[in-house]
């Protein structure tokens, strides 16, 4: 097979690929009065039991309301600084494993730095 032909079956294999894919070549102006729509998507919610329902526009219309937590105040030693970097960890009773700190949060004027213990 010749190189015209080949390149003849890559450009047909190429516009049948652009079909089954369902690729518009042309935008919505080159059809006037044939918009394209949306005709939207399924989801499904599936139960712990295994139950399967559809999720409609309905279901997710319910309101939520979030709180914003109340900020934890708590006395702690600071565990280490890494002043080059900015940041560092500190101890409290009422948090285990300790806390990280990066130095916008403290409270101070000038350079904001902790020092261990």
């Amino acid at each position: 097979m010749g190189s015209r032909n080949s390149r003849r079956w890559g450009y047909a294999l190429t516009a049948l690929a652009v079909i089954a894919a369902g690729i518009s070549v042309f935008g919505p102006q080159s059809f006037p009065g044939r918009e394209p729509t949306f005709t939207g998507a399924t989801a499904w919610n599936i139960d712990p039991d295994g139950t399967i329902t559809e999720i409609t526009d309905s279901d997710l219309v319910a309101e939520t309301t979030f709180e914003d937590p109340p900020p934890l105040r708590a006395s702690a030693v600071v565990r280490e600084f890494h002043a080059e970097e900015g940041w560092g960890v500190l101890d409290a009773a009422e948090i285990p494993g300790g806390c990280w700190v990066f130095y916008s949060e403290i409270v101070a004027t000038g350079y904001r730095v902790l020092t261990p213990g």
